[in-house]
C-alpha cells in the first residue's frame, strides 16, 4: 500500500467537477398515470431537458402517495439529475401484482412527459418494499439496470443468476 495523504484539502472539488448539480437546482413534483390509475405515483423530475436516469422508490405499502413524501426526495432528485417515482400501493397493507402495472405505466407516463435513459433505470425498496422491488426489476428486466432491497427477503420464486465481473443478466 501506498502513503495515505497527510493533508486534507479544505475545500471540496466543486460539484460539477463530480457531475453532481447545485441543489438549488429546480425539480417538478408530477403525478403519474391516467384517469382511469386508482393509485398514480408521483414523480419527482430534476430540471433539464435531456435523457434523465430513473429511480423507482417502492417504500413500505401505504397507499397513495402524497405530495409531503415527495417533498423528501426533491434535494435528492436536483442534486443527483435522477428523477424519482414513488409509487403508491392499491391496499394501505400489501404491495400486489396489481401494482406492478401502475408502476409500469408510470415509468412510460414519465417517458411521454420526458425523454428517459432506458439503460438507467433502477428499482429500489425496503422492507415490503424491497420485495415488491424485486418482482418489479423482474417485470421491467428488458430496461431495468439494477435492484436494492433492503431489510427485506427475496420473494418466493425468486432467484438470483450468478454473474461475474463484467457481466450481467
Amino acid at each position: 500500500l501506498g502513503e495515505l495523504p497527510g493533508e486534507v484539502p479544505a475545500e471540496s472539488p466543486p460539484r460539477s467537477a463530480a457531475g453532481l448539480r447545485e441543489p438549488g437546482d429546480a425539480v417538478e413534483i408530477v403525478r403519474l398515470g391516467g384517469a382511469d390509475v386508482a393509485t398514480p405515483s408521483v414523480a419527482i423530475v430534476p430540471a433539464g431537458r435531456g435523457a434523465t436516469p430513473v429511480l423507482v422508490w417502492c417504500d413500505l405499502p401505504s397507499g397513495p402517495i402524497d405530495d409531503a413524501a415527495a417533498t423528501v426526495w426533491k434535494a435528492a432528485a436536483a442534486t443527483t439529475g435522477v428523477a424519482v417515482i414513488l409509487p403508491g400501493s392499491r391496499d394501505r397493507r400489501a404491495w400486489s401484482r396489481d401494482d406492478v402495472a401502475t408502476v409500469v405505466r408510470a415509468v412510460e407516463s414519465l417517458h411521454a412527459r420526458r425523454p428517459i435513459d432506458a439503460a438507467r433505470i433502477g428499482v429500489a425498496g425496503r422492507g415490503a418494499g424491497g420485495g415488491f422491488a424485486w418482482i418489479l426489476a423482474e417485470r421491467l428486466s428488458a430496461t431495468c439496470g439494477g435492484v436494492a432491497a433492503l431489510d427485506a427477503p427475496l420473494p418466493a420464486g425468486i432467484a438470483i443468476p450468478d454473474a461475474g465481473p463484467g457481466t450481467a443478466r
